[in-house]
């Protein structure tokens, strides 16, 4: 077995049983608010797991990655402190140390989802842009099943009469899934990462298997 194989499967091993870990964790009564509180180290396993497995990066791919990293959290700065684009909303403690009212560690998570979904649709013999779509999809998917467990688990919560994220954030996570998306899949010599899918795919799960329950 090839060495990259061997590290494929460790990076996706270490995150199926940090997941799994995680899941059970939550539903405990007794250990569910701790489990809450590591959800910032939780990211950085994930984050871990896939770029430490990565084969190797095309040229000016790392470039983007910390240009996502970036946007991601100066989008959620600005959404924090003014409740634009995405509504008014208000991050709770347990996704780590915060820097303007936003914790860093969701320019980690901006990454990690379009690095995700971009390996998925980067497979699709198709023109980039419409790659992107497909990216800016799966990201709009992925924040649906994510917001009433993210609420539940008092990750975040929106300053809406009801409480539920209004439709403009739908919008805007296609919107800047699909910008994301476009510019990690913009490489003519692009490197897939299994781990990278597998991560996008075990999260869909983890979240949305808590739907029925919430």
């Amino acid at each position: 077995m090839e060495k990259q194989t061997i590290r494929y499967l460790i990076g996706g091993i270490v995150l199926i049983i940090f997941h799994i870990i995680g899941a059970i964790g939550l539903r405990s009564p007794d250990f569910s608010d701790y489990m809450a509180s590591l959800t910032w180290f939780h990211i950085l396993v994930s984050a871990a797991c896939i770029f430490l497995t990565q084969k190797r990066f095309p040229d000016g791919q790392v470039l983007r990655v910390l240009i996502v990293f970036v946007a991601g959290y100066l989008i959620e700065v600005i959404g924090t402190n003014t409740g634009y684009p995405f509504g008014a909303y208000n991050y709770g403690t347990n996704l780590g140390v915060k820097l303007f009212n936003t914790p860093i560690i969701l320019g980690v998570n901006w990454v990690i989802l379009s690095y995700g979904a971009s390996n998925i649709v980067s497979q699709l013999y198709i023109r980039v842009w419409i790659k992107a779509l497909f990216g800016g999809i799966l990201m709009v998917i992925f924040d649906f099943m994510l917001e009433p467990f993210a609420i539940y688990f008092k990750l975040w919560e929106w300053q809406t009469v009801d409480g539920l994220p209004p439709v403009q954030n739908y919008i805007f996570w296609f919107v800047f899934g699909f910008i994301f998306c476009y510019l990690l899949s913009y490489s003519r010599k692009q490197v897939i990462n299994p781990v990278a899918q597998l991560g996008f795919i075990i999260y869909l799960f983890f979240v949305g298997s808590f739907i029925p329950q919430l």
